[in-house]
């Protein structure tokens, strides 16, 4: 709802009452917008300023893991079983990209409904050449795929929210081997 920014120790900030234009950091997105008004205010005894976060802003995602596309001689499918669908059968979900961080699957509103937020629970993921891995995705982002005026579906960029050390590590043979050889 509201962002507060606040003084390092030792530094002065000027930052001008009214509106303003502001750049900041949230949740690991770099987020900018522009404010209709900044108060001055007070937080953890140090002078701050307080802004309205609006309703519509420009957000770049800043990743901390690179990310990958699959080979297109072997595509990655994430297999996932829908608790909630009355027919709880395996569904195939491509895989756009992966790192160690998380992956990004293409889902057709069809076969699962999606929202921010949404675990998926025991995903199975089979990496070519490496090995197959059991866990659980954090939806973080959510993109509608359109082509001629017709949803094909949502781009869901998910984070890896419970995955061992083993199992990153077969990410990371996984990673390994889709990076380009040095010639």
């Amino acid at each position: 709802d509201e962002v507060v920014f606040s003084e390092e120790s030792g530094s002065e900030i000027k930052i001008p009452t009214g509106k303003t234009a502001l750049i900041t950091i949230l949740s690991a997105v770099k987020a900018q917008f522009h404010a209709e008004r900044v108060e001055h205010t007070e937080f953890e005894s140090k002078s701050a300023w307080r802004v309205r976060i609006p309703k519509m802003m420009f957000c770049s995602e800043r990743r901390e893991n690179v990310r990958f596309q699959p080979s297109g001689d072997v595509p990655l499918e994430l297999m996932f079983v829908d608790p909630s669908s009355r027919d709880p059968q395996p569904i195939l979900l491509p895989v756009v990209d992966i790192g160690t961080g998380g992956l990004a699957i293409m889902v057709h509103p069809l076969k699962l409904q999606v929202q921010i937020g949404k675990e998926l629970r025991n995903c199975t993921l089979k990496l070519p050449g490496v090995g197959e891995l059991t866990c659980n995705l954090s939806i973080q982002n959510i993109t509608e795929i359109t082509q001629m005026a017709s949803t094909d579906g949502r781009r869901c960029g998910c984070e890896f929210s419970n995955i061992s050390l083993d199992e990153l590590e077969l990410v990371k043979r996984y990673l390994e081997q889709c990076q380009p050889s040095p010639q």
